[in-house]
């Protein structure tokens, strides 16, 4: 790996060396009779190679990328935050209307990492607006919410499933079931009161419908 990729060995050999410069122009000017000057530069030059070496370890620790370092106590393995995934070649074959070959695409990345909910979502997505398939977005859609981590996201994907089931799947049965699932879930929440009123409107339906039997 060249140095340019490795900041702690880049960083001090420019530092010392400079400090190296300057000390022996100092050791120069010492014996040129100029003490001044001399100690001056040459405690410069001292401190430059003392920066050096601090600026090594420092980055070495805690910057290169090449190293373990301070990073793997604070962040073990396992527990590292993930860095966001780029899916722009996907998207681009979905520009070009391969509307087919981006769910494949898609599915490969799941397969890849089975925790990814932002793939999942992304293909629900795909499924609903390009490839007239509901069910199958249903489908990517509960997975998504069930690999989320955070609430927000888990929240939003069980109301885009309420809507769902609701408006493409004519399924009030499941979206029941989801609207209970946010009440149980986010209680207290804005989200949650607004499942509660929805989840009567839904009863109430379904006894209309039984009374007209």
């Amino acid at each position: 790996m060249s140095d340019v990729t490795e900041p702690h060995k880049f960083g001090f050999k420019i530092l010392a060396g400079f400090g190296a410069v300057f000390v022996v122009i100092g050791s120069v000017l010492g014996f040129l009779g100029l003490g001044v000057f001399a100690n001056v530069i040459s405690t410069a030059g001292f401190a430059g190679i003392a920066v050096g070496i601090v600026y090594y370890f420092v980055t070495l620790f805690l910057v290169n990328p090449a190293t373990d370092g301070l990073l793997a106590v604070l962040a073990p393995q396992g527990q590292s935050t993930k860095k966001p995934k780029g899916y722009s070649q996907i998207e681009a074959l979905v520009m070009q209307s391969r509307f087919e070959e981006a769910a494949e695409a898609y599915k490969r990345e799941i397969e890849t990492d089975p925790d990814d909910a932002e793939a999942m979502h992304r293909l629900a997505r795909l499924y609903l607006t390009h490839l007239d398939s509901p069910a199958d977005a249903g489908i990517f859609l509960a997975k998504a919410r069930d690999a989320a981590v955070a609430d927000k996201a888990k929240l939003g994907f069980s109301v885009q499933l309420v809507d769902l089931y609701r408006t493409k799947l004519n399924d009030p049965g499941r979206a029941m079931v989801e609207l209970r699932r946010i009440i149980d879930t986010f209680p207290g929440t804005a989200q949650a009161e607004g499942a509660k009123r929805e989840l009567h409107e839904l009863l109430e339906a379904r006894k209309a419908d039984l009374d007209r039997q």
